[in-house]
Formats: C-alpha cells, structure tokens, sequence
C-alpha cells in the first residue's frame, strides 16, 4: 500500500493501491495503442483539449492548491502558482507548437530538404514529488502537444496529485 501522509502532521491523508504486474503491463499496451491514435490529431486538435486543460486547472485552482499543500507542504500561495503556472504551460504550448515544430528548411543538393519533427512513441517519465502538478505537466504538456504519448510513474507521498492529474486530462 502506498501512503500519503501530510508532512508538517504527519497525518495519513489517504492509502492507495499500487499496480500489479497485469494492471501494469496492460497500461503500457494501452498507452502504445494510444500513440497510434493520438499521433493522428492535428495540432489544432491537440490544441482545444490543452485549453481545456487550462481552462480546467483554473477551475480546480483551490482542490488541487490543498491537494498539493497537504501532501508535500507547500504553503497554499505557492501551490496556487503552480496550478497557474501549469495552466498557463498548456495555453502556451496549445498556442505555439505548430510553430515550434513547423518544417525547416535545409540547403542540400537535392530539390528540397527540409528537417521535419515526428512523434516518435511514449515517452516513460519517472517524477519528483516538490512540485507534483508542475514537474508532471512541464514534460507532458509539450510530449503530448508533438503527438507522442506518456506513461507516469509519480513519487508515491503525492500520489493524490497525480490521481488529481489524471482526472484532469481526463476531463479535458
């Protein structure tokens, strides 16, 4: 059983259940068969759900603020910026990443070259827990927006945050 305990009471907030090897297995074939899907949307559609993604950060501003400050101890001030910040992280990509990744040009022999940018699969992503919703969405945010998937592995005291993360996106 993984614990999140709150660090300053030392108070069990919540117990949660870890994958077994079948749940994790099959979440690694579901997130393979995702890439397949995802990397077909355009930019533009990728785009609308990160909005969304936004849009939903600010609408849970204060869930996730205490979710953050009673699991690792961050000062609610704080915890707020970084769901800002997080939400600011998906306009900002959902914005700029078609142009970010656009076709460049290259001189060459031949009659056209060019450098062009392709999701190339998942993404496996081991995170800290100082800033579980920020250090989450900085990597997943821009692997997300280039149409390659991810698989998370949070730190397990801050294991609500990344419950809260998951709905989110699922939402959006």
């Amino acid at each position: 059983m993984i614990q999140s305990t709150n660090p300053y009471t030392q108070e069990l907030i919540a117990t949660h259940e870890p994958l077994n090897e079948i749940e994790l297995n099959k979440a690694i074939a579901d997130t393979a068969l995702a890439f397949h899907k995802w990397k077909a949307f355009s930019y533009k559609e990728r785009s609308v759900l990160f909005l969304k993604l936004a849009e939903s950060l600010r609408n849970n501003l204060d869930k996730n603020a205490l979710l953050i400050s009673l699991e690792m101890g961050k000062v609610i001030k704080e915890s707020k910026a970084e769901i800002e910040k997080c939400a600011w992280l998906c306009e900002y990509y959902a914005e700029n990443t078609e142009t970010l990744l656009a076709n460049e040009p290259i001189p060459s022999d031949a009659s056209k070259s060019y450098v062009r940018f392709d999701p190339m699969g998942i993404v496996y992503a081991i995170m800290p827990w100082n800033f579980p919703f920020w250090q989450v969405l900085r990597a997943a945010v821009p692997i997300l927006m280039t149409g390659n998937t991810i698989l998370l592995k949070h730190a397990p005291n801050v294991m609500g945050c990344a419950n809260a993360i998951e709905e989110l996106f699922l939402e959006a």
